[in-house]
């Protein structure tokens, strides 16, 4: 038995001996001299430049044995740089000058153009972080660049020259916009992903305020792949139009690259076609690059490029991956695509990889894993709803010029808002006022003749800035100015000086001021072709006499019209309520409101009244005409007497879509509304238990001693990112008009702002923003505040920047820092008596918390350092006395 066992396992060293006698035949010579050298002192360095240069041969010539040498040598560099062996650190202004000399030499994404913008990639709201070996010392692997952002930026100048960044406090998300190898021997070896999850690990654990993570990226294969697609089928086309052609299976090969809307678009926008197909015109325009110059050319290509962006990233692929490399990687780092941004890259370089088309890669934490292991088996690539609706061709109208052009379409009323139920037909209206409205609608449809108790004055004698005036005196003395309808394409489009059909452009605030968003204070933007009519109405015809006679004469007003001469009506209301408002007798904010309140009451009795006029078609929701939607076979739809092209029900339906969508943001906003209350609600208690125990809010936050003040922190965060999001669907009018009116948000703001903005505050002063930032009120205040503000000021009638008691802490220290520079008390008294008498106003109406009074308040033992001649007269001595 002994001898059996001896046996066998003398049997099995000797195949173990045999096994290790062939590895070592088969071990290639070089190995060992490869191994010894990287023990030595900068063997690493110079074997990675050695296979940059075997890189460069194989390219040549692709020879078995150099591959073989590569292949080796790749698995050994992977071994070697494996992330325990690596280093991460994050690269500042601070470090030597070699190695910043070797981040600028080394970007090969968007290149440093000089000193100034490499302070500003290492500065505040940036990081850089590199991974670094110890055997390559002073010189970085890899290295990334971060932005700290409060939205996710969608161009590359937001990222590159947005001054001043915005303050990290503030900062919601990482977006990684550059990653750069310093050496092209290490191609293939895969640091990028090990880097990218270091550094997302780290900034999570250092700015719990991060948490959404994306990259803002090249396309570089885009262009190059479309023009090759172009091309080849211009060839398959020219294949198929030769006569006694045998080829039969070029229709199997032959795809539609452009759709027939785009076709139409890029031929409308070029002069001189010279019959060619879209598809060709489309290769020229392409190779020119001239179109970025052209807004016409450019406008019409937007949609066809990010719809075949949209699927060159998603669609098409090489051996069952993502054909784009940069695409490839995020990919299989398991991220997903959530957006393409049009001209995100103007750069010579951006609009030759990709026609300036930049995309947005999202990191999901809890779908990391996953998506990059359904990528790596199967090749399935993640996208957001947005992509699928350029994949889907529902993304081929632009949403922003649909309300100017619906218009043309609907007689009015006008859809009401879907959370509101329109009133009862027996509106508040007197039976005089429901036969002006009746007389009004007569006069606005050309077609219909004025009642027997009107004159008519033509007042203007251009087509496109023609209006009428009734005079009538019954049921009472009234003079209606009337503007008819234009069916010419330029008083519609507007598409001189290289405007795009249907654009818009900002109203005149000098003409409009009251014409702004609530929350920005932005002027509101309109029909450009509209605006440009009205213009010339008031300089170059009487309406401006007209409507001043008629104010002598102590008539009432009333301005109407069909179809684009209701536009123009509309601003000729505004504009006469202006108009009196800079004279002293209105209050312009009521004065508006009152007439928009009367303007809705008289459309809503549209109804009745049209039912008595002939080849009337009132369409009261876009949700009507959406539902009608042609097939493909139809080209037109007839509703009623009135027939529409099949690109009209489109744009309608598109335009309801659009509505809808914003109906659902609203719905999906309300939802947070619960969880926003509860975390105000935990921070009152916050400020309640301060108060408890004779501290101020502010100033126990400001100095982070105890774990409640660090729990407050996190609620801040919490609700900055909420509010924020809200925020920026306000900026892309992804919400419905009246959100900022809702008397419940402009509430909840309020208290929002009043609770929060201090806590704001001392965290900007606790980090010394001010001193590389500037004043928070200047410099660092966001937009949360400024908006919530508004919408209070709004709703309140109160005059602009009143309501600025959330901002207390600020001022105060503002007043404490320049004292502490030397400026003298009778240099700010004025400034110290406004914050005194605005400070016992605010207590007074509840606005501003007692514990500002507090005797251990710091506002109270800075103000006790004033004169005493000075405390003594103070209104708020007895404030500070309690």
């Amino acid at each position: 038995m002994t001898w059996r066992r001896r046996g066998k396992e003398g049997a099995a060293s000797a195949l173990y001996r045999m096994e290790r006698g062939l590895r070592d035949a088969l071990r290639p010579r070089y190995a060992g001299f490869l191994e010894a050298m990287n023990a030595q002192p900068g063997g690493l360095k110079l074997l990675a430049v050695l296979r940059a240069d075997l890189l460069a041969l194989l390219g040549e010539e692709n020879a078995p044995a150099l591959r073989a040498l590569d292949s080796y040598l790749k698995e050994k560099l992977v071994t070697w740089l494996s992330p325990a062996a690596l280093t991460l650190h994050q690269i500042t202004w601070d470090d030597p000058a070699s190695l910043l000399e070797k981040i600028v030499a080394y970007e090969a994404v968007h290149p440093i153009r000089n000193l100034i913008d490499l302070k500003r990639r290492l500065g505040i709201g940036r990081r850089c972080f590199g991974y670094f070996h110890p055997a390559i010392p002073g010189e970085p692997l890899i290295f990334i660049e971060v932005a700290l952002l409060k939205d996710m930026a969608a161009s590359i100048q937001e990222v590159l020259w947005d001054d001043p960044p915005a303050p990290e406090s503030e900062a919601s998300r990482a977006l990684f916009y550059s990653i750069s190898s310093t050496q092209p021997g290490l191609s293939g070896i895969n640091l990028g992903k090990f880097l990218l999850k270091r550094v997302i690990d780290m900034l999570r654990r250092d700015m719990p305020s991060v948490q959404i993570f994306a990259t803002l990226s090249p396309i570089p294969g885009f262009m190059q792949w479309l023009l090759a697609k172009l091309a080849s089928q211009i060839k398959l086309s020219e294949a198929e139009s030769q006569e006694g052609n045998s080829l039969g299976a070029c229709s199997t090969f032959k795809e539609s690259i452009l759709l027939p809307e785009e076709e139409r678009m890029i031929h409308d926008a070029i002069e001189q076609a010279d019959g060619k197909q879209g598809i060709e015109l489309l290769q020229d325009i392409l190779k020119s690059r001239q179109w970025v110059k052209s807004d016409k050319l450019s406008a019409a290509l937007k949609l066809p490029l990010m719809r075949l962006c949209a699927r060159y990233l998603a669609r098409e692929k090489k051996r069952g991956k993502a054909l784009d490399a940069v695409a490839n990687f995020h990919l299989q780092n398991g991220a997903m695509i959530e957006r393409i941004n049009w001209m995100a890259d103007q750069s010579e370089k951006g609009i030759q990889q990709s026609g300036g088309i930049m995309v947005n890669y999202l990191y999901r934490f809890e779908n990391i894993e996953e998506y990059a292991l359904s990528y790596s088996s199967s090749g399935l690539i993640h996208s957001s709803p947005s992509l699928s609706e350029y994949l889907e061709g529902k993304n081929n109208f632009d949403t922003a010029s649909f309300s100017t052009q619906c218009s043309l379409y609907m007689n009015l009323p006008l859809p009401m808002p879907t959370d509101s139920a329109p009133p009862s037909a027996s509106a508040s209206l007197s039976e005089d006022d429901r036969l002006l409205i009746a007389h009004c609608a007569a006069l606005s449809f050309p077609s219909s003749s004025p009642t027997a108790t009107a004159t008519a004055t033509a007042a203007a004698a251009s087509p496109s800035a023609s209006f009428q005036v009734h005079h009538a005196s019954h049921p009472y003395p009234c003079a209606a100015f009337a503007f008819p309808p234009s069916w010419s394409a330029a008083d519609w489009m507007g598409g001189d000086g290289g405007r795009p059909p249907f654009g818009d452009a900002e109203v005149d605030p000098a003409l409009f001021p009251s014409l702004r968003a609530v929350g920005s204070g932005i002027p509101a933007r309109t029909n450009a072709a509209f605006l440009r009519a009205f213009r010339q109405l008031l300089d170059g015809s009487t309406l401006q006499s007209e409507v001043s006679r008629a104010v002598a004469e102590e008539k009432r007003l009333v301005f109407t019209g069909h179809s684009s001469g209701g536009s123009i009506a509309t601003l000729a209301a505004i504009w006469f309520l202006e108009k009196c408002t800079r004279r002293g007798s209105l209050d312009p904010q009521q004065q508006l409101l009152d007439a928009a309140a009367r303007s809705l009451s008289a459309h809503r009795q549209y109804e009745p009244i049209k039912e008595c006029m002939q080849d009337i078609i009132c369409v009261d929701y876009l949700g009507t005409i959406s539902s009608t939607v042609p097939g493909r076979q139809t080209d037109r739809v007839a509703i009623g007497s009135i027939e529409l092209s099949r690109e009209t029900i489109l744009h309608l339906s598109e335009a309801a879509q659009w509505e809808k969508q914003r109906q659902r943001n609203q719905t999906k906003i309300d939802e947070s509304c619960q969880k926003i209350q509860e975390a105000l609600g935990s921070l009152n208690e916050y400020k309640r238990s301060r108060e408890l125990r004779g501290v101020s809010c502010y100033d126990s936050f400001k100095l982070q001693r105890e774990v409640h003040d660090f729990d407050a922190n996190v609620r801040r965060l919490v609700l900055a990112g909420l509010w924020d999001e809200i925020v920026e669907m306000l900026r892309r009018r992804e919400l419905p008009d009246r959100f900022e009116a809702r008397e419940e948000w402009v509430s909840l703001g309020t208290l929002f702002r009043r609770l929060v903005e201090p806590l704001d505050i001392a965290n900007y002063y606790r980090h010394s923003k001010n001193e590389g930032t500037g004043s928070y009120l200047s410099k660092g205040r966001p937009r949360r505040y400024k908006y919530t503000q508004n919408w209070h000021e709004q709703l309140q009638r109160a005059p602009v920047g009143s309501s600025l008691e959330s901002c207390f802490w600020a001022v105060v220290e503002e007043l404490q820092a320049e004292m502490a520079d030397g400026r003298a008390f009778e240099d700010l008294r004025d400034r110290v008596v406004k914050l005194e008498n605005d400070a016992h106003g605010w207590y007074n109406s509840g606005n501003l918390g007692k514990d500002v009074f507090l005797g251990s308040s710091s506002f109270v033992a800075w103000w006790r350092t004033l004169p005493e001649q000075h405390r003594s007269a103070s209104s708020i001595a007895k404030l500070v006395s309690l």
